[in-house]
């Protein structure tokens, strides 16, 4: 019972920091907080993520989150640094955060692993993603600049995780599947919409509401999936 309650606790204080989170992105006199709210909702996931873990008695046998909780602390890292550069994506530093999701996305990808072996037809799905990717940066207004190989490993790796999130969780018919296969589908979509975020010009500003929306919604869904 007490796990139960504080998961409550934890999902309010997630939800408000989320919405304060979205006012700085339009708020003006919000904006200079939005490196704090960002990292504070952050917390928000890594916290379910680790109440998970506690629930099972903080041991190493349970394998999904042993290896998950290392990638939400590297998509937290990443969190910050995008946040810091956001929408200057020329910087060198964006690169180090997207590396830190890269990793986030590698070790979710491993924890997937454990329970199912690898197939070559694992590398479909990622590969037309890929290949999608690379059709979205050549579009006329999309300026990716000389960060074209990134976005297509990034690509890559984002996708992989999701099709097999996907196919994890259709294997396993539960509620933590279910969790786990809806936040797979929407991290992806999370990081589709980034693409134009950052690289579309013109900017549309609702973009970052939506991009935050299926991003933490995301995360959150797989944080859960590990209890």
């Amino acid at each position: 019972m007490a796990f139960f309650w504080t998961k409550g606790v934890i999902l309010v204080y997630y939800l408000c920091l989320f919405i304060m989170l979205i006012v700085s992105c339009y708020h003006s006199k919000w904006k200079r907080y939005h490196v704090l709210l960002k990292t504070g909702t952050s917390l928000g996931f890594l916290a379910m993520a680790l109440l998970a873990w506690a629930e099972l008695g903080f041991v190493w046998e349970a394998v999904l989150p042993a290896l998950m909780l290392p990638g939400f602390l590297f998509c937290f890292a990443g969190d910050v640094g995008l946040a810091l550069y956001d929408r200057k994506p020329a910087n060198g530093k964006f690169l180090i955060g997207l590396s830190l999701f890269l990793l986030g996305h590698v070790l979710f990808l491993l924890s997937l692993y454990q329970f199912t072996a690898f197939s070559w037809t694992d590398l479909i799905f990622p590969v037309l993603m890929t290949g999608a990717a690379f059709g979205l940066t050549r579009l006329k207004r999309m300026d990716v600049q000389k960060m074209g190989p990134c976005i297509l490993a990034y690509a890559f790796f984002v996708s992989m995780f999701c099709g097999k999130g996907v196919q994890t969780a259709l294997l396993f018919s539960s509620q933590q599947g279910l969790w786990l296969g809806t936040g797979a589908v929407l991290f992806l979509l999370s990081d589709l919409i980034l693409l134009f975020v950052f690289f579309y010009h013109p900017f549309r500003p609702s973009g970052k509401f939506w991009n935050l929306l299926t991003y933490y919604g995301g995360m959150m869904c797989l944080a859960l999936s590990l209890s």
